[in-house]
């Protein structure tokens, strides 16, 4: 609502008011309603209005831009769905769904200025994110020879040179974002016999600057592998009917034989090649099961798992099922040792894993007995015997992690962007060799002794108030790292050897002590050396 030429002017979502036909935008004089004349009068939502001092009102709807003169509404050039208008007079700014304005690149929001619209920010390095007009997702990730290949829901990327037009799929060259083409979104990355491939409606190959179709028909392969030197694609359930599986010919794409036991309505949720095998998740209404093809036929796999079973993962000679804690312990991730389905302890929901330095990393809403509520995390590593949580995402309580992918000490993160704050549905987080498996609370430094400066490491099991102090030998504080709550998790603070006023400690011994919730205390002695 906003008050212009002595009325008042509303937008919304209705059809009438006080019985006057009004569709999504209306004045009030005091005493009737009046739909605006030249207002569209079909299929219409009023989101925003802006005033420019008594001459024009601006108003945002679903049919593009209006200005109102307190006469008649007409069109006027503008961005898409404003949902949120601003003016101070010479500049109006408007926020909302898009990503381009009469033909130039914007990015959800649009400034006009003499007459003529473009970005209203000035972007500054570094930015690196994914953007899309209503929201950005990365939901696979692969290593492509030198690159870091991403594929989602996205229209713009960005790295220390500003922001750059891509397609649903991106590569990192370790400097710069590079688009590789626009495909339908969110299709899964294979690499076979050295080039890449995308899975999705369709099945496409780059040939070095864009993706080409090998084949002319939609096979809704949403799941790829490549297994044995030959290149297969799994068929989703709610595609039906579901030939399963399929395999590349010499003459094209034919679909293997459906397993016994395997019902007509089951289809492929995910694949992965472990040890000779290529094992394949078969899901249907009630339940989900796991068969492996050794390339002539299937073997099955006893024990079957929840209707929400995925996805699967090959590390240290076992193979990992997520399984939504429904059978084996309740367990959210079991795995298979001599032909029998283990529990790992995992409580809660896994959405994505892969192996990553000594660890299997998995990623979800997860949590395990005396950690607290499931979903108390939303990344962790696994050693093979117990879980221990990695540090948490910033700018997002609980992220809905899509994709990880472990490549050398980095863990690549995929998120959908709605929920991952500023980062823009992509993290990295980077590991300096330092394995988190501390004890519970502990207190532990690297290096010790140190010249310039040295990282003070601490777990937390439960989320609470936090306080890690330098002290000298005669007890007296000579710097606060940290005073104030903290999550659940691994935690890293670094001392550069200054005080409280910045000034360089001299040489000597002194204590980290960490103190947990004014219970909780440790301490751990430093050695400092000019």
């Amino acid at each position: 609502m906003t008050a212009f030429h002595d009325e008042l002017v509303v937008a919304g979502f209705f059809d009438s008011l006080d019985a006057v036909p009004a569709l999504g935008l209306a004045h009030w004089n005091g005493s009737a309603w009046s739909a605006l004349p030249g207002a569209p009068t079909d299929n219409n939502t009023g989101f925003s209005l802006a005033a420019s001092g008594d001459s024009v009102l601006h108003v945002g709807c679903l049919s593009g831009l209006l200005r109102w003169d307190g006469v008649t509404a007409a069109p006027e050039p503008g961005p898409q769905l404003a949902f949120t208008l601003a003016c101070d007079g010479p500049h109006l700014a408007a926020a909302g769904v898009f990503d381009q304005v009469e033909g130039r690149f914007a990015v959800q929001v649009a400034e006009r200025d003499a007459g003529v619209w473009g970005p209203l920010e000035t972007w500054l390095p570094p930015m690196h994110g994914f953007a899309n007009e209503r929201y950005s997702e990365i939901a696979h990730l692969v290593r492509y020879g030198d690159r870091i290949v991403a594929s989602g829901n996205f229209s713009v990327v960005a790295d220390d040179t500003g922001w750059v037009r891509a397609g649903s799929v991106a590569a990192w060259d370790g400097a710069h974002w590079r688009s590789m083409s626009s495909i339908s979104g969110s299709e899964d990355l294979v690499v076979h016999d050295g080039t890449l491939y995308t899975f999705g409606y369709n099945v496409a190959r780059w040939n070095g600057s864009d993706f080409w179709e090998p084949v002319s028909d939609y096979l809704y392969t949403f799941t790829g592998a490549s297994y044995g030197g030959t290149l297969y694609g799994g068929i989703p359930d709610w595609r039906q009917p579901s030939e399963g599986v399929l395999r590349e010919t010499a003459s094209g794409w034919a679909p293997l034989p459906r397993p016994a036991g395997i019902p007509d309505t089951a289809g492929v949720v995910d694949m992965v090649v472990h040890g000779t095998s290529l094992m394949v998740l078969w899901h249907w209404p009630d339940a989900s099961q796991i068969q492996a093809w050794d390339g002539s036929g299937w073997i099955p796999i006893s024990g079957l798992l929840s209707d929400q079973a995925g996805p699967l993962a090959s590390w240290g000679g076992h193979l990992y099922a997520a399984n939504a804690g429904v059978f084996y312990g309740d367990s959210a991730l079991v795995y298979r040792d001599a032909g029998t389905w283990h529990s790992t302890g995992l409580l809660g929901r896994v959405t994505a894993m892969t192996p990553f330095g000594p660890w299997l990393a998995v990623g979800g809403s997860v949590g395990w007995q005396g950690a607290g509520p499931p979903s108390q995390y939303s990344l962790a590593v696994w050693d093979g015997a117990r879980w221990m949580p990695l540090p948490a995402l910033q700018g997002s309580r609980y992220p809905h992690i899509q994709a990880l992918l472990g490549d050398g000490h980095s863990l690549w993160i995929g998120m959908f962007g709605l929920y991952s704050g500023t980062d823009g549905a992509l993290a990295r987080w980077d590991w300096d060799g330092f394995a988190p498996d501390v004890p519970t609370d502990a207190l532990m430094l690297a290096p010790n002794p140190f010249q310039t400066s040295t990282v003070l490491r601490f777990s937390m099991v439960h989320a609470g108030n936090v306080k890690l102090a330098i002290y000298d030998i005669t007890g007296h504080e000579v710097a606060r790292l940290w005073n104030g709550f903290m999550p659940a998790g691994v935690h890293a603070l670094p001392w550069d050897g200054t005080d409280h006023h910045g000034r360089r400690a001299p040489s000597g011994i002194y204590f980290g002590k960490l103190i947990i919730d004014t219970q909780a205390s440790h301490t751990q002695r430093i050695a400092l050396i000019r």
